[in-house]
C-alpha cells in the first residue's frame, strides 16, 4: 500500500516541480495540467488500492507462488514486446497479446478443478 501512496505523491510532486522549473508553459495549459493531475491522482489511488485489497484479502488461496511466477513471465514478455516496439526494432502489437494473460488463469482454474 506504500507504493500506492508513493505513486500518487510522485505524480503530484513531479507535476508541480515540472511546472515550476519549466516556466514556458502557458497559464491556461498549467491550469489544464493541474486539473488532469488532480483527477488522475485519486483514480490511481483507488485503482492501486483496489488491487492491493483484492490480493491481500480476497484471493490468498488462489494466488500461489507458481501462479504469480507464470503471470510474471507473461507480463515480462509483454513488457519486452512493448520495449522492442518503442525502440523501433520491430513492430509488435502488444495489445493483441494481452489475452495471453488469461492462459495462466485458465490453467490454474482448470488445475484446481481436476
Amino acid at each position: 500500500m506504500i507504493g500506492t501512496y508513493l505513486n500518487t505523491l510522485a505524480i503530484l510532486v513531479g507535476t508541480g516541480i515540472g511546472c515550476l522549473l519549466h516556466g514556458g508553459i502557458k497559464p491556461r495549459y498549467q491550469e489544464a495540467l493541474y486539473l488532469a493531475i488532480g483527477l488522475a491522482a485519486p483514480v490511481l489511488f483507488c485503482w492501486q488500492g483496489g488491487i492491493y485489497l483484492v490480493t491481500k484479502y480476497l484471493s490468498t488461496s488462489f494466488f500461489s507462488a507458481s501462479f504469480i511466477t507464470e503471470i510474471s513471465i507473461v507480463g515480462g514478455l509483454l513488457i519486452a514486446a512493448s520495449g522492442i516496439s518503442l525502440l523501433k526494432l520491430r513492430e509488435i502489437k502488444t495489445v493483441n497479446l494481452l489475452p495471453a494473460l488469461l492462459i495462466p488463469v485458465l490453467f490454474f482454474l482448470f488445475k484446481s478443478w481436476v
